[in-house]
């Protein structure tokens, strides 16, 4: 019976490096959670956004589309949707910079800062960055329940990104500002803030879903290199002070205001891939 065989894990690849990458650039070996294969990436502070380099192409290519699309429905100017992703993704990097931070004089901060140290600290640290070897292990050792085949349960996970709560709470309130100075400021349609709001919604739907993924060990993502390197690179978030890297998917800001790092050791290491073709 093929259907009781257990699905093989997925095969991790080795040493993951990057075409992009020229043959006499310093390269940076990035921390990466136990299991997880080593990672080489350019050391060059001039590439923005350099995590997901080409998710990112994808990206913007998918907003610059729904802009358009958007302006050709509601009359308004081709780049509108784009500034208000640009408002929006400034105001989650002040959201997520104060989630780590106990300021009294933030709406919902106490509950934030809360929220996220049990996140880091307690559900994700970084030594246990998947948040599934107690678990497994206690149903693993108890005779009379079966091994949940998933990483985490859903109430574990909707416990945790619960969207009206005093953890997002400031990020809807700055989302709502947004609109609504846009419509009694910049004078925009109903219908561009509702199409704006519904893009907001998708976007915070696949932020909330890769940020899951990236604790989710052996997760069918694995299969691409860009997956690889923002895991890693939120892993680092998960090191130290949890002060760097505030991006999930889109590092840019974090790049501009000093936040970014690789927190890796230079090595003299090149492509293996470039090797070969020499």
């Amino acid at each position: 019976n093929h259907s009781s065989n257990p699905k093989p894990p997925l095969v991790r690849q080795a040493t993951i490096n990057y075409s992009r990458t020229p043959i006499d650039a310093d390269v940076v070996k990035l921390p990466v959670p136990t299991g997880e294969p080593s990672i080489n990436v350019e050391n060059d502070a001039s590439i923005l956004g350099v995590s997901g380099y080409s998710i990112l192409r994808y990206m913007y290519a998918t907003l610059i589309t729904y802009s358009f699309i958007v302006s050709y429905m509601t009359g308004c100017c081709w780049y509108t949707i784009l500034l208000f992703y640009f408002v929006e993704y400034f105001a989650f990097y002040l959201w997520h910079w104060q989630a780590h931070n106990r300021l009294w004089w933030i709406p919902f901060n106490e509950g934030c800062y809360k929220k996220h140290k049990e996140h880091h600290w307690e559900l994700y640290p970084p030594n246990d960055f998947y948040g599934v070897r107690e678990r497994q292990t206690d149903q693993m050792s108890s005779p009379a329940s079966s091994v949940d085949p998933l990483p985490i349960s859903w109430w574990d996970y909707m416990r945790h990104k619960t969207w009206v709560s005093d953890h997002e709470g400031l990020l809807i309130l700055l989302t709502f500002i947004q609109l609504i100075i846009a419509r009694l400021v910049f004078h925009c349609s109903y219908s561009t803030i509702v199409c704006a709001f519904f893009g907001f919604m998708i976007m915070a739907f696949i932020g909330n879903w890769l940020h899951h993924a990236y604790h989710v060990e052996d997760h069918w993502l694995e299969r691409f290199k860009w997956y690889h390197e923002l895991r890693a690179l939120h892993y680092i978030h998960h090191l130290g002070t949890a002060k760097h890297n505030y991006g999930v998917l889109n590092m840019t800001l974090d790049r501009f205001l000093g936040s970014f790092t690789f927190s890796g050791t230079k090595t003299n290491e090149t492509h293996q891939s470039q090797n070969k073709r020499q």
